[in-house]
């Protein structure tokens, strides 16, 4: 009796733990999370977020939302860096749709004194959801664009 109660006691506290833990990340476009301001709404918070990806460069991955998803807000960007860490392993492959859980950070590089910060999301887990999607359209600048506070939502 006191075994089973022992079992049924722990399978509670382990049930409750994940579901703290699945409700603590929040579900949000990379629009979302990069927000409309100079830095993110949401930062040192838990996010996940999909997206494909478009690049890879050391120790990250650049995802972008797919262009049936995009929110064609000007003011916010579409597009975000995936910190993948020091050994920076990832198995997947330019063009895959990855679902990202991790923290978002404001990252700015310690040479640099006055500039603005990058929106990354760090201790990341990757789920690729699946292969092959065709990239999203690129986002062209013009001279335009490159006024005070409108190029950092091009980040």
């Amino acid at each position: 009796m006191i075994i089973k109660l022992k079992q049924s006691l722990l399978f509670l506290i382990a049930s409750l733990t994940l579901s703290l833990t699945a409700s603590a990340q929040k579900e949000m476009s990379i629009a979302e999370v990069q927000g409309d301001k100079a830095k993110s709404l949401v930062e040192n918070q838990q996010v996940k977020v999909r997206g494909i990806v478009t690049a890879r460069a050391g120790n990250a991955i650049y995802i972008q939302t797919p262009d049936d998803k995009v929110d064609n807000n000007p003011a916010t960007s579409e597009g975000i860096r995936v910190f993948l860490g020091r050994d920076g392993s990832f198995n997947g492959s330019i063009g895959d749709l990855v679902e990202v859980a991790g923290t978002v950070s404001e990252y700015l590089e310690r040479r640099e004194k006055f500039a603005f910060t990058r929106t990354d999301i760090g201790r990341t887990t990757i789920k690729i959801i699946s292969s092959k999607n065709p990239l999203p359209a690129p986002v062209v600048l013009t001279t335009n664009d490159l006024v005070p506070n409108k190029i950092d939502m091009m980040e």
